[in-house]
């Protein structure tokens, strides 16, 4: 005869320590880091073709959960939180640029690992560590290189090289894990994106998730087939369609939508909503301390950095360039940027 459980006044077994009855379950609705897009506790992949534009989403979202601005300019944030952006198969440099586009803060509360100081494992002592003094939300750029199995089409690889290793990182405190995973090739001619095309490799990926995003070139349908012109626009603008396949207990998902980044990442440093028809929902201006703290930033990186380069950056003429950076204690020479005090 099973074991009689005991009451709440009685001593429990030691057993019992590792199970939670009704009551003591945490009471309430999933909470959300961002409104409608990103829920905390859990784990959400992004999935897309190679080259779409995840990495610049997902930069994207950093951005909105270190500045407190909402996402898109649409979507708002709950709290700001520390982030930490494990891409190994991105070089330094081309991280940096994008972050310096996109106007995140440097701090100690967004870190970043490249390929340059290469793929830490989710087992790391170091890493856990971090997770458990930062308390981060976590990207995994891309997913499949944290793996330690040998096979993506494996369930059992993906259970000992990925899920086990991120649940416990949720565990130890992270407040979400985002992992970026590639489609298969196949996806492209498919007529919409489902959960089944969207990751490549074992289903069990798409089970372990809270929320599934798919994100694809934007595309729309001519007569009978597709608009293969405004495809190549949509590649050229990094034009996206973006959509959840998977909401588990998600309140109000997002509906799709459609995000493009050409010219909108050069003027605001952030994606812009687009309508249907192609106009332009929201799009931030930055303001002048934003500007200059990005033409600041890129001057300490590289004093070579050609005035032309810092019109691109920060929309401004180079007259109104120099004037803002010799108030700020840098001068325009021959030899590229020096301080005001340089003999």
């Amino acid at each position: 005869m099973p074991e009689t459980i005991p009451s709440d006044k009685a001593v429990l077994p030691a057993w019992r320590k590792d199970f939670r009855r009704l009551s003591e379950l945490d009471k309430g609705p999933v909470p959300m880091l961002i409104e409608h897009i990103l829920p905390a506790e859990g784990v959400t992949f992004i999935g897309s073709l190679s080259g779409v534009g995840k990495t610049w989403l997902s930069l994207a979202m950093a951005k909105a959960l270190r500045t407190g601005k909402p996402l898109f300019g649409h979507f708002p944030v709950t709290e700001i939180v520390p982030v930490v952006y494990l891409v190994p198969e991105m070089g330094s440099r081309a991280v940096r640029n994008r972050i310096e586009k996109l106007g995140i803060p440097d701090s100690e509360e967004f870190l970043v690992r490249t390929l340059k100081e290469g793929v830490m494992h989710l087992n790391s002592p170091k890493l856990r560590d971090m997770v458990k003094a930062l308390q981060p939300v976590l990207f995994l750029d891309t997913a499949i290189r944290f793996m330690r199995g040998a096979e993506e089409n494996s369930s059992s690889a993906n259970s000992i090289g990925l899920a086990e290793s991120i649940f416990e990182l949720l565990r130890l405190g992270a407040r979400a894990v985002n992992c970026l995973h590639h489609s298969p090739k196949s996806s492209s001619k498919a007529p919409c994106m489902t959960l089944e095309n969207v990751l490549r490799g074992t289903g069990d990926f798409g089970a372990m998730c809270e929320v599934v995003w798919g994100v694809e070139r934007a595309r729309r349908k001519k007569g009978k087939g597709w608009d293969y012109e405004y495809e190549k626009a949509s590649a050229d603008l990094t034009r996206l369609n973006v959509e959840c396949l998977k909401g588990r207990d998600i309140p109000d998902v997002a509906d799709p939508f459609i995000i493009q980044g050409r010219p909108y990442l050069d003027e605001c440093g952030d994606f812009a909503i687009i309508r249907s028809d192609g106009l332009e929902v929201r799009c931030q201006k930055l303001s002048t301390d934003e500007r200059l703290r990005q033409i600041l930033s890129k001057i300490q990186y590289d004093r070579r950095t050609s005035l032309r380069t810092l019109s691109k950056l920060s929309g401004w003429n180079t007259a109104t360039i120099k004037q803002h950076a010799e108030a700020e204690g840098w001068q325009f020479t021959s030899e590229g940027w020096q301080p005001s005090d340089h003999q």
